[in-house]
């Protein structure tokens, strides 16, 4: 939310005059803000971020990865910066370029801010559950702000409305699943594991398995975080009976059936 105050108090003059909010501008600002601020958590990186100048100076990188991204030959520009500013570091060595850091973490995520919070959650969903999902953010941001609050537990807390019929509830973590799920970071991956130009690369199409029906139901193109309460609950069953299956296979004796009884009472203790 801060980030977006600040973009939003930083926009351009025209647009604040006329009260225009360019949406693809402000998730690519709070997304590089947030990059840059889990990827480099040092003190002094953290204090230049708090301070004024770092609004406008996120704003131009943004734009600058915008202007090059996809421009081989304007990438070079990218080259002598990071040259100039580390001589001992070779740009090319994907291991050492900050750039191969920030890049894949901001350019494929921006896009699922904006799709999510502003497109999902604000605009498309005016209903009931668009409401209920604005109030499990807001209140999982007052959770983590609280210093007394649950910390790293208030993202999967699940939020209601306090309804009789709030039989559907959701938490923060489920709607990011749910975001992630239905607009992959990584649509298509290609994988060389071979320097024998004859094997093919490996690939495979996330898009497709996220959209399958044999994953999500009837509804794999309608944005639905609720799912992830049933979809949790069948994966940790799967989890279990692999594991009971694993060891029984392995030792079908006594032993096996006793770890396999004791598995079933924890599984009552806990329901």
């Amino acid at each position: 939310m801060k980030y977006c105050e600040e973009y939003l108090l930083n926009r351009d003059s025209d647009d604040q005059a006329l009260g225009k909010i360019d949406l693809v501008q402000m998730a690519q600002y709070v997304t590089l803000k947030s990059s840059i601020s889990y990827l480099y958590p040092d003190p002094i990186c953290q204090k230049a971020l708090a301070s004024s100048e770092s609004v406008h100076a996120i704003m131009f990188i943004g734009k600058r990865i915008n202007d090059q991204v996809g421009n081989i030959a304007g990438m070079d520009d990218f080259k002598r910066i990071t040259v100039l500013a580390e001589r001992k570091r070779d740009p090319e060595d994907p291991r050492r370029n900050l750039m191969n850091w920030l890049l894949p973490t901001y350019d494929t995520m921006w896009r699922v801010v904006q799709k999510c919070f502003f497109l999902e959650i604000r605009y498309r969903n005016q209903d009931m559950e668009g409401r209920k999902w604005r109030l499990v953010l807001k209140r999982n941001i007052d959770n983590i702000r609280d210093p007394i609050g649950a910390g790293r537990g208030a993202f999967e807390k699940k939020i209601g409305l306090d309804t009789k019929a709030d039989a559907l509830v959701v938490s923060a973590k489920g709607i990011v699943k749910e975001a992630l799920r239905l607009y992959p970071p990584s649509r298509r991956v290609h994988r060389q594991f071979s320097d024998d130009p004859a094997v093919e690369p490996m690939k495979a199409d996330i898009e497709k398995c996220h959209h399958s029906t044999l994953f999500v139901g009837s509804d794999p193109l309608q944005f639905g975080p609720e799912r992830w309460k049933e979809l949790n609950v069948q994966y940790e069953n799967m989890k279990r009976n692999a594991s009971s299956q694993e060891y029984g296979d392995r030792d079908g004796d006594e032993e096996a059936n006793h770890y396999q009884e004791r598995l079933r009472e924890k599984n009552q203790v806990s329901q």
